[in-house]
């Protein structure tokens, strides 16, 4: 089980992989067929490591399930399990794959495993080597596997989260790690990761206007003029910011951030 609610780890998965055709679908990307391998082969091994005795259990007892494994040695995130489903021939086509795209094969490699181990947050865990050495083993006793812990956990997450590191990896950090997140909370909430757009956006912010009885200024109506470009408007509250940027953003996606929980809570009202 994947889910408290009977769902598998398979058709979890492939919930995830269907979020992730929906993305490319509305064209949020254009990647080519190797990075489109890499981000699809994430997405496969994302969540194997709920294969583990403890997680099964979890799982079992919400369902009222009374077949529980014979397993008292303790518990660590699936997420740092899941690399070991990675299978040596796996591992060579990974890379290569890499390679093909002039990225160095073992640095990326060992990134691309970091993307799986850290797409949950978990606040002070410390991993524990011999604890996830005898998790794989029971799996390979139970599930007739050959897996192998061949990775560092812990290493791999304090690496790639190094300040030294953040930069250099951070564009694939945002496309990799990004769309995990993405599609595996879509998956999760039965929801679409994204719907289009189909209306007359500058219909509906004329009528809001109009409903307000409020008539842009110049600055609000010349912002719009340059919607493919980055602005500055600096100028105090009450100037007329938001309405700016909503002729700016001109029917596009747009993250509008405020830094009060008040006022994000007053601007999505």
């Amino acid at each position: 089980y994947a889910k408290s609610n009977g769902e598998t780890i398979e058709e979890h998965t492939q919930k995830v992989i269907n979020a992730y055709e929906c993305l490319k679908e509305l064209k949020f990307f254009n990647f080519d067929n190797n990075t489109d391998l890499i981000i699809r082969n994430i997405l496969k091994f994302h969540d194997e490591g709920k294969k583990n005795p403890y997680f099964q259990n979890k799982m079992r007892k919400l369902l009222k399930n009374q077949d529980l494994y014979n397993w008292n040695n303790g518990n660590v995130p699936h997420e740092w399990l899941s690399p070991a489903f990675i299978s040596k021939e796996k591992d060579q086509e990974i890379k290569s794959i890499l390679k093909s795209i002039n990225l160095d094969e073992d640095s990326f490699f060992n990134f691309f495993i970091f993307v799986i181990l850290s797409h949950h947050h978990r606040e002070n865990i410390i991993s524990n080597d011999e604890l996830i050495k005898k998790i794989i083993n029971w799996i390979n006793q139970n599930w007739r596997l050959n897996l192998e812990y061949y990775y560092c956990a812990q290493k791999l997450i304090n690496v790639y989260n190094a300040p030294e590191n953040w930069k250099k990896y951070f564009p694939f950090r945002v496309k990799w790690l990004g769309l995990l997140h993405k599609c595996d909370y879509a998956a999760s909430a039965g929801i679409e990761p994204e719907t289009g757009y189909n209306g007359d956006y500058n219909k509906i912010f004329g009528s809001w206007l109009a409903k307000k009885q409020w008539t842009l200024k110049n600055f609000q109506q010349d912002v719009k003029k340059h919607s493919t470009q980055s602005i500055i408007i600096v100028a105090s509250t009450g100037m007329g910011k938001t309405e700016a940027a909503m002729s700016w953003i001109n029917g596009q996606k747009a993250f509008y951030l405020l830094g009060i929980r008040i006022a994000v809570n007053e601007m999505y009202k």
